[in-house]
């Protein structure tokens, strides 16, 4: 059974991360992998929460929500490898990934505004990161295969939990990148820290921040190190006809795919970077563990 955990509290104060607890605060949000960040007042959740709950629905049933529905058709062989819509038995989710490049392609005017807001919010946040963890500044584009300098890889991925489904709700992993932006408002995520499996209920008001292997890795050899900690969804069952099914969304910050942005993940000690392993074999390694059955995306 999973015990009770309460997360560190932060928000923007101009363009500085605050931490709640101060550094203290800081410390302890990294080493557990997870904080609450005050939603910024000047983003519109609500297309991406409208999104949320009609993407895999198809259109003409309620013409009000058109424009957010009839998703089901992008399909990784019409876009790319890994992106738009994918529903796995294994899973209760059923997702929609879309990388920055198609954003204007393919979501709603309204939606393509709050994907271009979280993703500066996501940059805002590695830098504050960085900043306090001591890393030079000369480094960062590098060290973060562009990500620091709006040149990596954005997704904003939509997810709709299927109690109908008899399965686990989300597979046991990590996310592979930087930073993770979570808009959630039920509960059902839990992160192992500290040795144990915690509920990461939702805060009113607040995202969910989370770190991937990618930031972990970088810190390997530094006193405070960036925790990408392990994380899942809890089965969903629905009570009753009147409850809503469980949605959630989030941006995913991660290194360029590109050669000549992204070398691979490195590791930083004694101020210089080490190529530490090729990213795009690692992220593939990552997420087909992560959606298979009988493993889990870890590293």
């Amino acid at each position: 059974m999973a015990d009770n955990y309460t997360l560190q509290t932060s928000k923007f104060i101009d363009d500085k991360l605050c931490f709640e607890n101060g550094k203290e605060g800081f410390l302890t949000a990294i080493s557990d992998g997870f904080f609450f960040l005050e939603q910024p007042k000047n983003i519109d959740l609500s297309p991406g929460d409208i999104f949320a709950s009609n993407f895999y629905k198809d259109r003409g049933d309620d013409t009000r929500y058109d424009d957010y529905r009839g998703f089901k058709n992008f399909t990784s062989d019409k876009l790319a490898k890994n992106e738009g819509y994918y529903c796995r038995n294994q899973d209760q989710t059923e997702q929609f990934f879309l990388e920055k490049r198609f954003w204007d392609k393919v979501y709603p005017r309204n939606l393509v505004k709050l994907a271009k807001g979280l993703e500066q919010l996501s940059i805002d946040i590695l830098h504050n990161i960085l900043l306090n963890l001591k890393i030079p500044k000369n480094l960062w584009n590098k060290a973060t295969g562009g990500c620091t300098h709006q040149e990596g890889m954005y997704h904003l991925t939509f997810n709709h939990f299927r109690p109908e489904q008899d399965s686990r709700g989300l597979n046991t992993h990590k996310d592979s990148g930087w930073v993770t932006i979570l808009r959630s408002e039920e509960p059902g995520l839990e992160a192992y820290i500290n040795n144990k499996w915690r509920p990461i209920n939702p805060k009113r008001g607040y995202f969910i921040i989370n770190f991937g292997c990618a930031f972990e890795i970088l810190t390997t050899h530094l006193p405070n190190q960036v925790n990408a900690i392990t994380h899942r969804v809890t089965q969903q069952f629905k009570q009753s006809e009147y409850q809503n099914d469980r949605f959630s969304y989030a941006l995913f910050a991660d290194s360029s795919l590109k050669k000549e942005v992204c070398m691979g993940l490195y590791e930083y000690k004694n101020d210089k970077l080490k190529l530490k392993m090729n990213f795009d074999e690692f992220l593939d390694q990552i997420l087909e563990n992560t959606y298979k059955k009988d493993t889990v995306g870890l590293y």
